[in-house]
């Protein structure tokens, strides 16, 4: 390790081996600094993302389990949408981020783990470097772009004063099972007040007779315990359908649910993945976005070292970019998910009920609009199938 480099990304995951990749391909000098101690463990995501965005971001299959049903269960009502081709996908979220950093280490990116990085160093205005616990001493290393991609955290952020605190956060707690009863092609999501309250349950198979079931809620539309509604959830035979699993390790992680910063980024500094708020508020994923927008953070970065210009003016281009792909997607996904996280269970009855009406007709739309894709045309294709009924569910909301 030298003391000093082009850029320094703090977090080993997949934003910061994202934006680490696309800097070093440029032959950019990059350190990864991390505190775990090993990559991709321990999980703390259920890991569900979406088979188009995998293949664009040229992820190997081996990294997920492609599934083709996707059911939602509210207290009385269910809806199933079924497709002849998968779509959906759950990630094996250990052995995508280890193929993410032997990508990002294959150009020439320095991982160092175990690495605690406690401060910003600050010259002129400007983020020059990083003061970090290396070792079991102070070291400090010195860049021209600092990344903080240290997830919900967010200390650099902080440090930096792009953020207080995360208003509004999502808590969950998963079990990871095995067991031959597991039905690898289906994922299954769980609402009420009863499963999770302000939140959601889930039964995702990442692997042959394994599965992530767990439950999430949101602070502070609610203060239960997710631990006591998952192991409620796991041990729910008429809802999970399991007779005989082990449980092979229990998870918890949590997200940022108030949607992305006001600002990403500052002289010498870049912000992305859920350090940032950069991901669905709707239902807290994140991981597609980490990666295409640590892709976005790189190009910018590149080009700041082509300008030879750290400062805010040049850096805002990768501001602009990811605002102008997801920012009104997420201020949407926000909105609903402040609406929904109050429902009752006839609300979720009743939306659950009016979900299976149009995925009968048009399953993909019902997807897209699950994918937090508020295009114009999806949310119109939605309107179109029963408007009285989509008015109705927007009322309640309100």
């Amino acid at each position: 390790m030298k003391n000093n480099y082009d850029v320094i990304i703090v977090g080993a995951g997949p934003a910061g081996l994202s934006t680490g990749k696309t800097v070093a391909e440029k032959g950019l000098s990059c350190l990864v600094l991390d505190k775990g101690k090993e990559i991709g463990f321990p999980v703390r995501t259920s890991g569900a993302s979406w088979i188009q965005d995998m293949i664009s971001l040229e992820i190997p299959e081996t990294c997920y389990n492609p599934v083709s049903e996707v059911s939602f269960v509210a207290p009385t009502e269910k809806a199933t949408l079924c497709f002849d081709k998968p779509v959906a996908c759950i990630l094996d979220v250990t052995e995508l981020n280890r193929f993410l950093a032997s990508r990002a280490k294959q150009f020439g990116t320095e991982l160092l783990l175990d690495s605690q990085v406690n401060n910003v160093l600050v010259e002129e205005g400007f983020v020059s470097g990083v003061e970090a616990n290396i070792d079991g001493r102070v070291q400090k290393i010195r860049s021209k772009i600092v990344v903080d991609a240290s997830g919900l955290n967010a200390s650099l952020v902080k440090k930096v004063g792009l953020l207080k605190h995360w208003t509004r956060v999502a808590l969950g707690v998963q079990f990871d099972i095995a067991s031959p009863e597991i039905n690898p092609d289906k994922v299954v999501l769980y609402v009420g007040n009863k499963i999770a309250p302000a939140g959601y349950g889930w039964l995702f198979p990442w692997k042959q007779n394994r599965a992530r079931i767990g439950v999430g809620v949101i602070r502070p539309d609610s203060f239960a315990n997710p631990l006591s509604y998952a192991k409620n959830l796991l041990q729910n035979n008429q809802l999970v359908g399991l007779k005989e699993f082990e449980i092979l390790g229990r998870e918890a992680g949590a997200f940022p649910s108030s949607g992305p910063l006001e600002k990403t980024i500052a002289n010498g500094f870049v912000a992305v993945g859920d350090s940032a708020g950069q991901g669905s508020p709707l239902h807290g994923e994140g991981i597609r976005y980490a990666i295409n927008f640590g892709i976005l953070a790189g190009k910018t970065i590149c080009d700041a070292f082509q300008k030879k210009d750290f400062s805010i003016k040049t850096l805002q281009n990768y501001e602009k970019a990811w605002r102008q792909k997801e920012g009104r997607n997420f201020r949407i996904g926000l909105a609903i998910q402040k609406r929904i996280s109050k429902y009752d269970d006839a609300q979720w009855d009743s939306s659950i009920r009016y979900l299976g009406k149009v995925g009968l007709s048009d399953p993909e739309t019902v997807i897209q609009l699950f994918r937090t894709d508020f295009s114009y045309r999806n949310l119109w294709r939605t309107f179109q199938h029963s408007p009285i009924q989509a008015l109705k569910t927007l009322l309640r909301g309100m």
